[in-house]
């Protein structure tokens, strides 16, 4: 008999089953590939046109925004509504939309729902706040370029639009930190500089105005803007009593003014520092020309006022505080010099009348320094510091304000 276990040569009839069987079972299992391909490129083409289509719609409405803002705006909202809090530039082009459609109220409100503005594109920002100033949306203006973060490019341009802003609205303390900002990001910049130096300079810190004015001539080319910090700088040395140093800015100034108009700064700076040197006469001489010029000037008129004082010509000097008083009641300055003239006088109730009136101008200045300092006025306050610029002389600016409300 034949072992069991030798091996029994298939039958052709066999073999022929066998590959038949197989290729049925093979049919299925490429179906089910095929099946699972398909499904895949399927599921990855609808996760592409789901994932990509605010994209594709934000391209959209960026290439329409100037000619079409209210569609871009439509397809805007579209893209907000499907992203929520994950797209924030999204947010931004919206709002710039709403801003161009003159939707003003509803941009303000759509940035303003931004959780994080710092993360969205900062060019973009950019683009928001020059929009809204032009707009004069100037809420929505300080909210764009305070969404820029610190360590992005353009904080710089953000930094110089909001120091603009802060110092046309008055805001002392706010300007000075932001140009300190400025400056560290960008120490050869001439620009905060002189804005520093204008500040310190209002707010009667001298010697940092004279140190930022230096450091501004140091790096500045232009010859306007050297001009102007030159002027001033003499100004401050002046009121520090720093002769030597304001000679010399003085005479490359006076160099520079040599066959041009005559430019009054320079020229009243020029008797202010003869009489810090002593020069007496010659600060008198000039003076009176420029009275001749002008015979009401204020700024003129208090410096002879104060060489008659000098001089001990009080009788003299009374006739020059009286009509700067009546011209500008409120230069607390000369209603001082005024109440001491008359004091030597002996006219001691008139004299009280100006130091009381002095120690009130005075008061106010400083109570507008606080009001600037203050990021968000109320109503009482915005009212309060109207009032005071109008007492002290600032009309224009009491105006502005006033327009604002």
């Amino acid at each position: 008999m034949p072992n069991s276990d030798e091996h029994i040569p298939a039958t052709p009839t066999a073999v022929s089953e066998t590959k038949r069987r197989a290729k049925q079972n093979t049919r299925p299992r490429h179906r089910r590939r095929i099946a699972v391909v398909i499904l895949m490129v399927t599921g990855i083409a609808a996760g592409g046109w789901y994932f990509g289509r605010p994209y594709l719609l934000v391209r959209e409405a960026k290439s329409i925004l100037a000619n079409d803002p209210q569609k871009a705006a439509s397809l805007l909202e579209q893209v907000v509504a499907s992203q929520g809090d994950s797209f924030p530039d999204a947010n931004v082009l919206w709002s710039r939309a709403l801003l161009r459609s003159g939707r003003w109220e509803e941009a303000l409100g759509c940035f303003s729902q931004i959780k994080k503005p710092q993360l969205a594109d900062a060019s973009e920002l950019l683009n928001l706040a020059e929009d809204a100033k032009v707009a004069h949306v100037n809420l929505l203006t300080i909210m764009a370029f305070e969404g820029i973060s610190h360590d992005r490019p353009e904080r710089s341009a953000a930094l110089e639009g909001l120091i603009s802003i802060r110092k046309q609205a008055g805001d002392l303390n706010g300007t000075l930190l932001l140009a300190t900002e400025l400056s560290t990001l960008q120490p050869e910049n001439p620009t905060p500089w002189l804005v520093m130096g204008q500040v310190h300079e209002r707010m009667l810190a001298l010697p940092d105005a004279a140190e930022d004015f230096r450091k501004f001539l140091a790096r500045a080319k232009d010859s306007a803007q050297r001009t102007e910090a030159l002027r001033s700088l003499v100004r401050v040395l002046i009121q520090l009593g720093d002769r030597n140093e304001a000679r010399i800015y003085q005479n490359e100034l006076t160099q520079k003014n040599a066959g041009q108009i005559q430019n009054y700064e320079v020229e009243i700076n020029e008797a202010r520092l003869r009489r810090l040197e002593g020069n007496i006469k010659g600060a008198m001489d000039q003076t009176n020309i420029l009275l001749s010029q002008d015979k009401e000037n204020v700024a003129a008129l208090e410096l002879r006022g104060t060489l008659f004082m000098d001089a001990g010509d009080y009788q003299a000097a009374v006739v020059d505080f009286k009509q700067i008083v009546r011209k500008a009641p409120w230069n607390k300055q000369a209603h001082y010099k005024l109440a001491q003239v008359l004091t030597k006088l002996g006219e001691t109730t008139a004299a009280e009348f100006h130091f009381k009136e002095n120690r009130r101008l005075l008061q106010l200045s400083n109570r507008i320094l606080e009001l600037q300092s203050t990021r968000v006025l109320n109503a009482e306050q915005t009212l309060e510091l109207i009032h005071a610029y109008e007492q002290t002389g600032m009309k224009s600016m009491a105006n502005n304000l006033r327009q604002k409300r």
